[in-house]
Order: C-alpha cells, then structure tokens, then sequence
C-alpha cells in the first residue's frame, strides 16, 4: 500500500466524475432496452464527430498509455515502429475507404458482417462462429490487460491493493455500460474525451515549463530510423525487443494487414462505423478518430520527457506514468487528470464490454435461438456483459505484466485472423470454410506461446500469417464457392476492389458507378498513403514541440498542412459526391 496522495479536492473531482458517468447510464436506460439495435448501435443516429471522439477515448486506456510511456522512455521515438499496428495507419484507411464498407454492410456486429459476405448457410454460420469466438476471447484478454494496467495506476494513489482497485472501477464501469447500452457508452466518451483533451494539455504545459532540455535531449533519441539489434535491451524487461529491426517488420506489416482488412482487433472498432448514420459519416468518422487521438501522445510525450528528465527513478518502466501523475501535479490539477485516465479506462472498459457483448448475444446466441423477444436478447446482453468481465478478471489474475499478454494478443492471437479479414474484401473466392479454416489454424499456431512461451515474437508472427494464407486458400479451393447472389449482393452494397471480376461483370454496375469519386483505386491509395503520413507528421509536430525540438516540430507541422491540403481535395470535397 502507498500512502495517499490526493486532497480533499482531488477526491471530489473523482466522486462527482463517478457520480455524473453512472447518471449518464441511469438516464439512458429507458432508451437502451428499447431493441437490441438501440442498445448496441445507438439506434444509428450518433453524429461523426461524436463516434470519431468515442473511437478515440476508446483507444486512450490506461494500460496501453502505461506500455507504450514505458516503450518511449526505453526507446525513443523508434517506438514509433512497435506502434505502426494501431497508432496511425488505421485512422487513414478508415477515412479513405474502410469505415465507407463497413457502414455498407449494414450489419451490427463484425462478426455478423460475415453474414453479408458469406451468406447464411452451414458454412457462413461457421465462418461467423468461429471469428466471434476468437474476438470474444481478444475481448477478454483485453479486459484483463485493463486488469492488470488500472489496478497498477490506481494504486498509486490509493490506500489499496491493485486488485482491490481495479475490482472497484471494474463495478462503477459495468454498471453503466449493462444498463445504458452503446448510448451512453459513447455518451460518456464524448464528456471523458473532452477530459482527456484538457488533461493532455495541462500536462503537456507542465512538461514543456519543467523539462531539463541539457538532460532529455542527451537522453532521447528523436531519430525514426530503427536498428537492427539493440543490445543493450538484454536482461531488461524489454529483452524481447533487443532483435528491434526484425520487430519493426513484423509490427509494421502486422499494422498494414489488421487497417486493410478491419478497424482494430477484435472487432470493437468496428462498432462505431456500424453505427454511423451513412457511409459519408462513417469516412469522417475515421478521420474524428485519427484527430482526437493525438492527446494521447500528447499526453505519452509529456509523462516520457519528465521521467528522462530525471524526476523519476523507478525500475518498472510501465510504472513511470502514474508516479509521475501523483507526485508532480499540483493538487486540484491531479484529481482532474486522474478523472480524464479514470476516464481512459472507462472508455477503452466500457467498449470491449459493450461490443464482446454483442458478440455473444447477436453471433454466438440469437443465430440458435428461435424468435427471441427484444426483452430476452436485452436480458442476454446484461448476462453477457457481466460474464465477460468476470472472465477478464480471472485471466488478469495471471498475468504477470501488461507487455506479457499484450504482445500475444496483437502479433498473435489477432493476427490469426488479418488474413482472412483482408481477403474478404479483395478476392471473390474466399468462401466461408476457406475464412474459417484460415482464422483457426492461424488461432492454433499462435498458441504456440503457451507450450514454448520464450518464442520470440518475430518466429510465431509470420508463422501464424503465412498457416492463415495457406488455410485460407486451400479452404476456399477445395470446397465450393459462395453462393453467386450473395456476393452479387455483397458486391453492389459495397462496391470491394481487387479480383471480383466475375460478380463485377456479373453485378450489371456501370463502369461509371464502379470508379465513382471515392472509391477509384487511384483516390483509395493516395488518400491512405497521404493520410498515413499526414496523421504520423501531425503527431510528431506536438511531440516536438514539447521536447523543444522547435525546427523539428516546425518541419512537422508544414508536412502536416501540405497533406492535409492533399485530402482536402482527394477526400473532403469528393466525400459530397459519395452514393449512401
């Protein structure tokens, strides 16, 4: 236990952000247990810019803030090249495509866009099984990674055990995501991304006025370029990065498979371009995500260059953020931030929750169910929510820290099925036992950590990629094709590129409504590309000009403007044009 460190103000600020979060659910309730589309999909009536905020806080959690401060602090911005599978590149295939085909479908749940694709029969009904099942279990690890993460942070504050903790917020966050549904989750993001946002930026001014620029300039390394081998990493923590250029492939090709191919891992990004109102929203959507989403760097810069700055000597790395919140912000100011990461977590929290759910109910439930009452499914969701959690913590319990099951989770068990996601999209043939065969075996090679948990993660990543590929196309070609009025249907809802030439000629779609606007494959490559490095720039130039790198922040910034003057013309103005 550690001594508590917050006043009488700062405990306020954190009752009443408990009080005004649970009200939130309370207040919602009614309108949640309406149907089982209010209660997962907000009814689709949510704004862009209110999704694209929620996507954001969703992603901002406590437990990933404290790995990638702790990447940061022992490596520099070259951590840049372990973040490439979630930080930016996903942001800009959202905008320039992605979140358009998703909203498209017209489905609920990631798993039952599988539907759309593949159909209704024995094998579509497998291929939907068997990814609900792996992103159910995604879902929960997640949730124990929060686990893990929140107890760490909130017992720096507290008079508590970390699981004592964690146990607490875990019952505050559940509670108001079972009784509000998806409204009030995105609800609550928009008022805890808000937080996050001033949070962010008072500790950025208290970075940029504190920070020994002699000691972090000597000490950081604002070099992108990565090394091959790192050796002074051996025997530390972060051993498992010391073959850094051959990890940097991996993560990068890692990031490039899951934003072609889905919104994230698991699934539960997906949920916010579902719920959009039209596909146009759902593009701007994505580009909300990517704009909100750099106060956590901003945040992440800021907590990295006090610690190198020598105001904090700790030998967890992953423990570096919350000492420095409690002992270097000034009370008032402490319980405010501790609100917006309290926030981060209930945000990150209440989304797993609330698409895991889904899952369960609408994927692995209401397909064996027999005409089920709205009131009934609702009732599942409540059941559902709760079990998931539980689980989580079971999980959480053994695990030894954050970076053990994180770099499993993303490398691993999700990259069973980046595969089969992408070519479900660009290759008519994928069938659903091709899809389903693909995902499982890249599920059972990924396992492999649990036999021989010293595998490094640049021999099992591959391997769990190329097995997908192998069972996705040996699936797929030894077995029939899908359905033809399924993927004509699939093809002129949502228009995919790559090989569908025969449902192309098939579909009877002009060449006209094929390349319309948006969707030519000239205007999708150079809105992703132009947006990759635009969002990357755009980081950048903040975490600069914190550090007081001034020429390179400035650098940043007029790379940021010229592609952002780019998208203005490839992908803001053609947007109007684009056909719901």
């Amino acid at each position: 236990m550690t001594n508590i460190k917050l006043s009488v103000v700062d405990i306020g600020i954190l009752l009443t952000y408990f009080i005004l979060v649970l009200a939130v659910g309370i207040w919602l309730r009614k309108r949640a247990s309406k149907n089982i589309e209010e209660y997962f999909l907000g009814g689709k009536t949510l704004p862009w810019w209110a999704l694209g905020m929620s996507s954001a806080a969703g992603s901002f959690d406590i437990s990933g803030t404290m790995w990638v401060v702790s990447l940061f602090y022992v490596l520099g911005m070259k951590a840049w090249w372990l973040l490439a599978s979630f930080a930016f590149f996903i942001g800009a295939f959202l905008m320039s495509y992605l979140g358009r085909w998703l909203r498209k479908t017209n489905v609920m749940t990631a798993a039952e866009l599988l539907k759309a694709r593949f159909g209704k029969d024995k094998g579509g009904v497998f291929a939907r099984t068997t990814f609900a099942v792996i992103a159910v279990i995604f879902l929960t690890f997640m949730i124990a990674i929060a686990f893990k993460g929140t107890g760490k942070f909130a017992a720096t504050f507290l008079p508590f055990t970390p699981t004592q903790c964690a146990i607490g917020l875990f019952i505050v966050t559940t509670t108001y995501v079972v009784i509000g549904g998806f409204t009030s989750v995105v609800f609550t993001d928009v008022m805890q991304g808000t937080i996050l946002a001033i949070s962010s930026i008072i500790v950025a001014i208290i970075a940029f006025t504190h920070v020994d620029t002699t000691i972090l300039h000597a000490n950081f390394s604002t070099s992108l370029l990565p090394q091959w081998q790192m050796p002074e990493l051996k025997g530390t923590m972060h051993a498992g990065y010391e073959m850094f250029g051959m990890l940097s492939l991996i993560w990068l090709m890692s990031g490039i498979f899951m934003a072609t191919g889905s919104a994230g891992g698991g699934g539960f990004a997906e949920q916010r371009y579902f719920a959009s109102p039209n596909s146009k929203h759902a593009s701007k959507t994505g580009a909300g995500h990517a704009l909100f989403y750099v106060f956590r760097y901003i945040m992440i810069a800021s907590i990295t260059y006090l610690a190198i700055s020598g105001l904090v000597n700790i030998k967890d790395p992953e423990r570096i953020l919350p000492t420095i919140l409690r002992d270097y912000l000034p009370l008032g100011i402490k319980g405010f931030v501790l609100a917006g990461f309290v926030g981060a977590f209930m945000s990150t929290f209440s989304t797993i929750v609330n698409v895991g759910a889904s899952m369960v109910v609408r994927d692995l439930i209401q397909p064996f169910k027999r005409n089920p009452s709205q009131k009934t499914l609702v009732l599942y969701s409540y059941l559902a929510s709760v079990g998931i959690v539980v689980l989580g913590i079971v999980i959480g319990f053994h695990a030894e820290s954050i970076n053990q099951i994180w770099a499993w989770l993303v490398v691993g068990l999700n990259g069973s099925y980046l595969i089969p996601n992408i070519l479900r999209w660009f290759w008519w043939r994928l069938n659903s036992w091709g899809y389903a065969i693909g995902a499982l075996l890249g599920m059972i090679v990924s396992l492999i950590v649990i036999v021989r948990p010293e595998t490094p993660i640049y021999v099992y990543a591959p391997a769990v990629n190329i097995v997908a590929l192998i069972g996705c196309i040996a699936g797929s070609l030894l077995t029939e094709p899908t359905d033809k009025n399924v993927l004509i249907k699939f093809f002129r809802d949502v228009k995919p590129k790559g090989y569908w030439k025969p449902i192309r000629i098939a579909s009877g779609l002009t060449k006209r409504e094929l390349n319309y606007n948006l969707n030519k494959t000239s205007i999708i490559l150079t809105n992703v590309i132009v947006g990759s490095i635009s969002i990357l720039v755009f980081y950048l130039t903040f975490m600069f000009l914190i550090g007081h790198w001034y020429v390179y922040s400035l650098i940043s910034f007029v790379i940021t403007i010229t592609g952002v003057s780019i998208l203005y013309n490839t992908w803001y103005k053609k947007l109007a044009f684009e056909e719901d």
